[in-house]
């Protein structure tokens, strides 16, 4: 009893530092509020589930992740949301060379029981559970993954390349939304890949 109540504690604090993060970031007033507002209300709704989470369920990665689609904040300043040594990130490819594998919310919403790495699982992975372009950008704006590994965001296509879109530390400069041209190869931060997936989306 007194461990769930530390969770959930835990829990309104990650809430709360997530929508203050956002909050923080340099995004003009008039684009920022009604997706922060939006997500504001999923607050209740995020709490009780993790209220309900089974002990197992506590070792996720991250219990939850806020995502702002591209149609409300393009790739090219959602990327720049990210830092590495005070460098922004940056992004060759726009809205319109990125196309969705799955179908998911224009408003913002939630991922909920994210994992890093798919292979970790102990059970093979949903290919609709793996992360799409803004969720993988708002997984790295929310954690630290792009200390540990390049993210393949694999629900998502870049046109112009034929392949998943990456995020990684470019040459250890700056965060970069990139292709995978790696090789097989590590990338040029000697990092692994890693293909993060979600339990559940909450729209």
């Amino acid at each position: 009893m007194k461990r769930r109540k530390k969770i959930v504690k835990q829990a309104i604090e990650l809430f709360d530092f997530q929508i203050n993060k956002l909050a923080s970031l340099d995004v003009p007033a008039f684009v920022m509020t009604d997706p922060l507002l939006s997500l504001m209300e999923f607050k209740e709704k995020i709490i009780s589930r993790i209220k309900e989470l089974d002990n197992s369920d506590y070792l996720l990665d991250v219990w939850f992740v806020p995502v702002i689609p591209f149609d409300i904040i393009r790739v090219s300043n959602q990327v720049q949301f990210l830092q590495f040594n005070g460098n922004k990130g940056y992004s060759y490819f726009d809205n319109d060379d990125i196309e969705n594998l799955i179908t998911v919310s224009q408003t913002p919403y939630y991922l909920w029981g994210v994992n890093n790495d798919s292979s970790n699982s102990r059970v093979p992975v949903d290919s609709e559970k793996f992360l799409t372009l803004s969720e993988s950008l708002a997984l790295c704006l929310h954690s630290n993954i792009l200390n540990k590994y390049y993210v393949k965001a694999l629900n998502s296509f870049l046109k112009t390349v034929k392949d998943s879109p990456v995020i990684h530390v470019y040459r250890g400069e700056h965060p970069k939304v990139d292709w995978d041209y790696f090789e097989d190869q590590e990338s040029s931060g000697l990092l692994k890949e890693a293909r993060p997936f979600c339990l559940e989306r909450i729209f």
